[in-house]
Order: structure tokens, then sequence, then C-alpha cells
């Protein structure tokens, strides 16, 4: 009996199925995965809308295009607050200074009356003075001297503003008024007559322009709330309630001296000086007038005399003063004004 043949023995390889088939399965999943992942990325990449945010495109038409429509702006998407337009615009002196009419706010500003009565204090006659600024060569304000607009109307951001009946235009204003004995006269109603037109022409001015106010008789007595005299201020209400506080502060006395007044006045570089005075003498020399357009560097001095005659004299120091610094003239019969007390 022939022996049995022995088979060769392999080492056998213990959990090979097991290891290879783990990996395998969990490669395919990884890989489905990407592929769901990718095909969702690019549906969704398709279907997204558009980037947040705001995309501006302005196009404008060529002056020699045949199209008439004006030039656009698109909003892709408009912020969250809205577009929207001003409908009041800034006002600058290259722009159309009229109000427009869908704005009442304004309107109803520019419509205001001052508060106090100019019943029985308007001006004898009024003229403006030939041609300004002829004789002493300075810039004219030639705005001064066409018909008179309403007042308490702002243009090009400039104040226009006024007393007894002369119009002044500008951003800084200097109100010069005698407070001599004699405007004491006739009952105080000189004296009461020029406060109140210096206190309804303040409301004219707003909060960026400035303005000044010196009574005078043989010294100077400037408004000075910040205790810096011969300074302008500026039109805020609280300046304006302090000059009104200022102006009824003011007593007549003494005599009259106008040059110190004009000349402090002049130093301030205002667009418009209103000088007011009741003294036929002393009068104002023609060498100190000269001095007064040397010093003037474009202010237009706006002159208006208290009188007791009926009507206005034809030529006088005020006249000159006015003729030669590019400003108006108004005389005011005294006796014509109601007593201010």
């Amino acid at each position: 009996m022939a022996p049995a043949t022995a088979e060769p023995s392999y080492p056998r390889v213990r959990g090979l199925g097991s290891a290879v088939f783990p990996w395998f399965f969990s490669s395919t999943l990884h890989a489905l995965l990407c592929v769901v992942l990718v095909l969702s990325w690019n549906r969704a990449t398709q279907n997204a809308p558009a980037a947040s945010g705001i995309s501006l495109e302005a196009s404008f038409l060529s002056s020699s295009s045949d199209q008439d429509e004006a030039p656009s702006i698109r909003l892709d998407e408009p912020p969250a607050e809205g577009y929207f337009e001003d409908d009041e615009p800034l006002l600058f002196a290259e722009q159309d200074p009229r109000p427009r009419g869908g704005s009442p706010a304004l309107s109803a500003l520019l419509n205001e009356e001052p508060a106090v009565s100019e019943s029985g204090v308007l001006p004898a006659s009024g003229s403006e003075i030939g041609e300004p600024g002829v004789e002493s060569g300075i810039a004219a304000a030639d705005q001064l001297t066409s018909e008179p607009p309403p007042p308490n109307r702002v243009q090009g951001g400039q104040a226009l503003t006024g007393v007894f009946g002369i119009q002044g235009e500008g951003h800084k204003f200097v109100y010069v008024f005698d407070r001599s004995g004699s405007m004491d006269g006739h009952g105080g109603a000189p004296l009461a007559a020029a406060k109140s037109e210096l206190i309804a022409s303040l409301k004219d001015l707003g909060s960026t322009h400035q303005f000044q106010i010196i009574f005078y008789n043989e010294q100077p007595r400037i408004f000075s709330p910040s205790g810096n005299r011969g300074r302008l201020v500026f039109g805020t209400e609280q300046s304006k309630n302090l000059a009104r506080r200022f102006v009824g502060s003011i007593t007549a006395s003494g005599a009259t001296r106008h040059l110190d007044a004009l000349a402090q006045a002049l130093r301030m570089n205002p667009d418009v000086i209103f000088f007011l005075t009741d003294a036929d003498e002393p009068q104002l020399t023609p060498a100190e007038l000269a001095q007064i357009a040397q010093m003037n560097e474009g202010t237009a001095i706006n002159t208006i005399e208290f009188g007791t005659q009926a009507s206005a004299p034809r030529d006088n120091f005020l006249v000159r003063l006015a003729r030669q610094n590019g400003g108006q003239y108004v005389y005011v019969d005294v006796a014509r004004l109601p007593r201010g007390r």
C-alpha cells in the first residue's frame, strides 16, 4: 500500500476579505457623496439670485444722439432705506434763489410778516443816489439800487433786509445809529422808531449771517455779548435775543460825533452799513467823507436822515455819503413817527 502523499501547506491570510471590503465600501460612499455635492452646487449656482449689494449703471446721452431720453440711473437692487431725492436744494449763489412751491415750511418762513408795525413810520420820501460808486471808485452794490424785493428773503445764501424802506443784501451787516440827546425829542419818537426798525431788520438774518450794532453820541457804544468789542456776531436766536436786550437798554444823551462810529463799522468789513442820524450839525466835512471813502473796501453805506422838515433836503453830507459809497439815502419826517412814550 502506497504511502499517502502529504499536501503542501500554505500560510492562511486571516481577515483579508474583512479588511478590503470596508475600505472599498467607504471609498465608494465618499465618491457618491462628492458627486451629489457637485451636482447640488451646480444647480444652486444656476438658480441663485443676483449677488447682494448695489450696482449702479449710468448712461449719458451724447449731444448728437437722436434719442430724446434723459440720462438714466439703474439700480439692480435698491438700498434698504430706498432711493430718494432732496426736494429742497442747498442755496448757492449760482442757483435760482426762488423757493419751490412744494415747500410749505420755507414758503411760510419767506412770507412771514415783521412783528413791528410800520404804520406811521414810513419815510416821507426816499431816493436812490445816482450811479453808485462814481465818486469814490469803490465797487458798487448794484442790487441795492434796484427795486427792493419783499423782505424776509434769502438770495443765494445772502440775507435781504431793510431799515425804513432801504434794502441791503449780503452776509454781514452793521447798524450805526445815533443816540444823541436830540433823538429823545418829539416824545422819544425818533429813538423808539429807530429801535423798532433795527429789531425788525434782525429778524431777516439767519444763523449763518453776521451783524453788529453801534449806538453813538460822542463815543460809540458797541454790542459785545462775548466781551470782544468790534467783532461781528452770528445771527443765532441767542445772539438776536441778546441784541434786543442791548437795544432796549439804549437811552438818548449827549452830543454827536459821526466819524469814529463809522470808522469802527468799516473796520469790520461788512457788506452793508445802515447809518441813521438826526444831526444837521456837525456835518461830515469833505475831508472826512474822503477819508471814509478811502477806508471803504466795498461796503455799501445806506443813510437814513431824521428831520423836522416836511421834505428831504436836495443835498447834504448824508446824501453825499451814500452816493460816494454805493448806498441809498432816505429822509424820515419825525413829525410822522408815533410817539415813543
